[in-house]
């Protein structure tokens, strides 16, 4: 089993632009307007931009949480138009563009 991304690895990534602090973590832009996301989230989302196919039980052995609550991150996410899941149970992640 993997462990969750460390605090030193989020920071690191946020520095290099790749990943929005939580501070001010928003989505989208002027025209489709900011939606705010929480750290895990943040998490969440990194973790399905590096592995497109990750499972949900893999996002809960990497995040050191339930399956239930990556359910309620990854319905938050598709709820707000920042992912969607291609297929069926073996299908992929996608990233969707923001305007």
């Amino acid at each position: 089993m993997e462990c969750p991304p460390s605090k030193q690895y989020m920071d690191a990534e946020k520095k290099q632009g790749k990943i929005i602090p939580n501070d001010d973590t928003v989505a989208g832009g002027q025209i489709g307007g900011q939606i705010a996301l929480s750290e895990r989230q943040l998490e969440v989302l990194q973790i399905i931009k590096d592995n497109p196919t990750v499972t949900r039980k893999m996002l809960a052995e990497k995040l050191g949480i339930n399956e239930s609550a990556v359910q309620k991150h990854l319905e938050a996410l598709k709820q707000n138009g920042i992912i969607k899941h291609v297929g069926k149970t073996r299908g992929h992640w996608e990233i969707l563009p923001r305007l």
